[in-house]
């Protein structure tokens, strides 16, 4: 029953895909035909809903985006502005001047899509997306958008500023991709750490196991786990088997980076400890050694637990072993 849902749901995804492909493509054709004809506000008009049938598909809109402009330059009058995209335009210009941080630069950006796909022959939408993607660091977006905007308002009034812009765009481009590219070289030797790892925990009282993300950000490795289930240990067998456990994500591991060799990072664990009943809670992050290994892919480090109890208002600490095993195939 399961196969059977699954090929009608492929099937499904494929007779959607080969639906729009086909509109797509009908739709450039009947372009194409109006071209010819010299009918260009109705191949202009064909063209868009191509290019809006492209990025719903997100398929390149490069080509289609060409033969609007080109069409473009031949309709006279030019077309008016439609409501729609207007409401889009001034929506996103007003999120620009809202914007606190990158998600409120990004709302922007999705209204002035928003605007791009109802009326991609208007210049002003390619500007203020230029300006945008400037702001996002999407420096290559910006110099494409900008220079969609040269092309539709050849003769605009700031025409040689937009020209220097992009000058200026080119050169933060080249020191953004030399910067990515030093840093990739920089930290080549930790690319065997990232990703997912399969652990087993082993406490005092109990046994876990589940997954943990390793993530490079800056200069600071970011290991998030995932508790997938855990077990009694130290008991008879018939009182230990596995309890499921809802999947809970929480921040295990912290490496700050000394440099590019692995053997120097200063490991911190959010460390583990409980009361006398054996409930377990979170202590804070302790400086951690842990053992890496390359091949094979290995991971593991341990650290004492703190087991609190209390003796007529005094805070004491008696200390167990508690070890994480990380591997990877």
């Amino acid at each position: 029953m399961k196969n059977t849902f699954r090929i009608l749901f492929v099937l499904t995804i494929l007779a959607i895909s080969f639906s729009s492909a086909v509109v797509c493509s009908t739709e450039k054709e009947l372009a194409e035909s109006a071209e010819k004809a010299g009918k260009w506000r109705e191949a202009l008009a064909h063209y868009t809903v191509a290019l809006q049938e492209a990025y719903k598909n997100k398929s390149s809109t490069k080509e289609i985006k060409e033969k609007i402009f080109a069409a473009y330059v031949q309709v006279d009058p030019k077309p008016a502005l439609p409501d729609e995209a207007r409401r889009h335009l001034m929506r996103g210009e007003a999120a620009v001047e809202m914007a606190k941080d990158a998600k409120d630069l990004q709302e922007a950006v999705d209204e002035l899509i928003q605007a791009f796909l109802i009326a991609p022959w208007n210049a002003k939408t390619y500007y203020n997306l230029g300006v945008l993607r400037d702001k996002q660091g999407f420096y290559g977006r910006a110099i494409e958008n900008f220079q969609c905007y040269l092309k539709l308002s050849p003769n605009a009034s700031d025409a040689e500023q937009v020209k220097d812009q992009i000058t200026k765009l080119e050169f933060k481009k080249e020191k953004a991709e030399q910067a990515a590219s030093e840093k990739q070289a920089k930290y080549a030797k930790f690319d065997f750490l990232l990703g997912d790892w399969s652990y087993q925990f082993q406490a005092p009282l109990v046994q876990q196991w589940g997954t943990l993300t390793m993530t490079l950000k800056g200069d600071t490795l970011e290991g998030f786990q995932t508790l997938k289930g855990w077990r009694y240990a130290n008991v008879p067998e018939a009182y230990a088997t596995g309890h499921p456990s809802e999947e809970k994500t929480i921040l295990l591991l912290r490496g700050t980076l000394n440099g590019p060799d692995p053997a120097n990072v200063k490991w911190e664990a959010w460390r583990i400890g409980g009361p006398p009943d054996g409930c377990s809670y979170r202590d804070g992050f302790v400086e951690t050694a842990i053992s890496v290994s390359p091949d094979p892919k290995r991971i593991s480090f341990s650290y004492p637990f703190a087991r609190n109890q209390m003796y007529s208002g005094a805070l004491t600490c008696s200390e167990d072993s508690v070890e994480y095993v990380l591997t990877r195939s």
